[in-house]
């Protein structure tokens, strides 16, 4: 198989936005994927008492 028959199989030619509208053009295309993944690795804001009340404290008051 040749370089040009596998990459005309791996193209994304639409993709749906969060409204649930078909998106089929290279710029609407792209703006989907960006905001997918802006969400997918936003830092969320977690509660992280839980954790850190389970590690032992190495440096004391009178340390600092």
């Amino acid at each position: 198989m040749s370089a040009n028959a596998r990459s005309k199989g791996k193209k994304v030619v639409k993709l749906v936005n969060e409204d649930d509208v078909v998106v089929t053009n290279q710029e609407g295309l792209c703006e989907v994927a960006k905001r997918y993944f802006d969400s997918l690795f936003k830092a969320t804001e977690a509660n992280q008492d839980p954790i850190l009340s389970l590690i032992q404290p190495r440096v004391t008051e009178f340390d600092n």
